[in-house]
């Protein structure tokens, strides 16, 4: 190849990396504005990718011997570096308590893998398990665990199915939206009453304002503000098509008190499902501060878009 096409792609590529350096700093930065836009607040959910860029960029800067952009793309790097490396340290003293082990996964409506996530159930051996977007076929297909587990709430119109070892009581339902909401119970541990909520949001679509206002008032309200006047210890549960780094997560934890359970184990991402490097943490499992997290850990793939999320707690005695 010529060497003036070398150089002249030389060049062009400089020109490219300094172009995405600047838009990868900028997309950081618009996610904390997340509240004002809903463009901004989906760019929130990528701190992961934006890192991972951030690091290959300063690679090439330090290849290519530019200094200048080199400490640009560092400062891309420490932005997003400081949202993630704090899930990563450990938590305090874990109480005694019951042990309890929990599982949350969004099926996927259309998946069909229905033996792979029996499979999953009876390799983990939950105490309480629950299903999204558990259509009616799902509903049927899911009905072979009510010999491993006495109790069973089916709330086919939001799609979720609710397997326990432990007796529910006082089982309703909040709507938020189409097929979406929670699905509220108590738990009765050892004389101790829990309050469970497996909670499914609406999807923010980039032209969906309607998504993006059901999401948010279903956050604020029927997480933050509901479980703001709850008297007992909480455990929540589902996907919240929401990642750690939404301002609108971080008001709806502010207003409910509780905890990420993945706080201390990782980011653990898991949607999209098996995409490595693409995935974001959108499922979650919420607890409140008194009840202690053993572990938290995404399961195997099981032909969802999604991973499932399972939970080690420990329920205080007093």
């Amino acid at each position: 190849m010529p060497i003036h096409l070398i150089a002249r792609l030389k060049t062009r590529a400089v020109y490219f990396f300094r172009g995405l350096t600047v838009s990868i700093i900028v997309l950081s930065i618009t996610g904390y504005f997340g509240r004002f836009n809903v463009f901004f607040d989906i760019t929130s959910n990528f701190k992961i990718q934006y890192l991972i860029l951030g690091i290959l960029l300063c690679i090439f800067f330090t290849i290519t011997h530019q200094r200048t952009w080199l400490i640009v793309s560092l400062a891309c790097v420490l932005i997003n570096l400081i949202e993630i490396v704090p899930w990563y340290i450990p938590q305090g003293n874990v109480a005694s308590g019951q042990p309890l082990r929990l599982l949350s996964l969004n099926v996927l409506a259309s998946n069909q893998q229905y033996d792979q996530v029996i499979a999953l159930v009876e390799q983990e051996k939950p105490a309480i398990a629950a299903f999204l977007e558990a259509n009616i076929i799902w509903s049927e297909k899911l009905q072979v665990l009510a010999k491993s587990f006495p109790y069973h709430i089916s709330a086919k119109i939001l799609e979720m199915e609710l397997y326990s070892n432990i007796p529910l009581e006082n089982y309703s339902i909040q709507r938020y939206g189409q097929n979406r909401g929670n699905l509220l119970a108590n738990l009765m541990i050892e004389g101790k009453k829990v309050s469970l909520i497996i909670s499914h949001t609406m999807q923010p679509l980039m032209f969906d304002k309607d998504g993006f206002k059901w999401r948010n008032q279903h956050l604020e309200e029927g997480i933050g503000r509901y479980v703001k006047h709850l008297k007992t210890p909480v455990i929540l549960m589902g996907d919240l098509n929401i990642t750690m780094w939404s301002p609108y997560y971080k008001k709806a934890i502010h207003y409910s008190g509780l905890r990420n359970a993945r706080a201390g184990f990782g980011l653990l991402p898991t949607f999209p499902a098996g995409i490595p490097g693409l995935s974001i943490p959108i499922d979650h499992c919420l607890v409140s501060p008194d009840i202690s997290v053993l572990n938290t850990k995404t399961g195997n793939y099981v032909g969802s878009d999604h991973l499932p999320i399972i939970t080690d707690v420990t329920i205080p005695n007093n």
